[in-house]
């Protein structure tokens, strides 16, 4: 066997040992659920408890569902990764316009890793090769109480994990959102909250929760900013932070283009000190979005996130 073969052998052992020790240990037993989705969002750091006003509502703050303007329809996929791993995510949402004033979202998140993991029985005996994946479908509401100026909304997942062996569960993650207007020289300012995990199980493993809560708004007319703070608790708790930053920068100028109602959105963020960032281009019709995510958040190797956005 040679040096990479051997390499590769010990990381991915190394892979189904870590994922065996988190469903013993009880911490999160489907750890697809704490990786960010959406391009964007994710070029952003992941600043998005009061920014996600998309399909992405779904995983970020469901509340944000209820500002959704008609259908949508969202995508994102990974490239880059090490040993074969994957992880997308499809989704669409509608806020029909309803005097209740009610959005819905259906959404699907897979990750995995690629076949090549040697199984064992007790006595060391050879059982063939396996898969490592993880999936999640997740079903949202949102509602907007004009009485309260505020947002509210619930995400119901149901959780798939298959490590030699396939384990299943549901989550429920709620949130709120509230247009505060304008603030200091920021306009547009929307407060958020969420509690992810509220109660979930996967098997006979809780989930512990996380509570987040964001600011967002318009630093300048052509400049968004968006900042989290988040607080896991459980055996594992930490506490963490994100900061995004957008900006709009309209292509209209390249009238020879007949680019008027184009956009490029260039993007920062940065997450409890990991650096992330990206672009958006939106067109009247669809919006592509890039992030870029450095080593060591990929697990050794950079890695890229595509999204494409198609309202309808």
């Amino acid at each position: 066997m040679n040096t990479f073969a051997m390499f590769s052998k010990i990381v991915k052992t190394a892979i189904v040992l870590v994922f065996a020790g988190t469903l013993i240990a009880g911490t999160n037993p489907v750890d697809h659920t704490e990786m960010l989705i959406d391009a964007r969002s994710i070029a952003m750091g992941g600043a998005c408890t009061s920014s996600a006003f998309g399909t992405e509502a779904v995983f970020y703050n469901p509340a944000g569902l209820a500002k959704l303007k008609g259908r949508e329809f969202s995508s994102m996929m990974s490239t880059g990764f090490a040993f074969d791993r994957t992880f997308n995510f499809v989704g669409i949402a509608s806020n029909p316009g309803f005097d209740n004033k009610l959005s819905a979202a259906v959404a699907w998140i897979n990750a995995g890793w690629g076949g090549g993991f040697e199984g064992q029985d007790d006595f060391d005996n050879p059982t063939g090769e396996f898969d490592v994946k993880e999936s999640s479908l997740l079903v949202s509401f949102a509602e907007y109480l004009d009485y309260l100026n505020l947002n509210w909304g619930a995400t119901v997942k149901m959780l798939n994990s298959s490590i030699g062996g396939v384990e299943s569960g549901f989550g429920l993650d709620i949130g709120i959102l509230y247009d505060l207007g304008s603030f200091k020289n920021m306009n547009n300012v929307v407060l958020g909250a969420t509690i992810r995990d509220a109660y979930s199980k996967v098997a006979d493993e809780e989930i512990d929760p996380s509570i987040n809560f964001g600011v967002s708004g318009s630093i300048l007319p052509d400049l968004f900013g968006a900042f989290d703070l988040g607080f896991k608790t459980g055996n594992d708790s930490e506490t963490t932070y994100a900061i995004g930053m957008e900006y709009r920068y309209g292509l209209s100028q390249y009238g020879s283009l007949n680019m008027e109602s184009a956009d490029f959105l260039p993007r920062l963020g940065i997450n409890t000190g990991d650096l992330y960032f990206g672009f958006g281009i939106e067109l009247p019709k669809f919006a592509i979005d890039y992030a870029f995510v450095p080593a060591p958040n990929s697990e050794f190797n950079n890695s890229h996130r595509f999204s494409l956005i198609i309202p309808f």
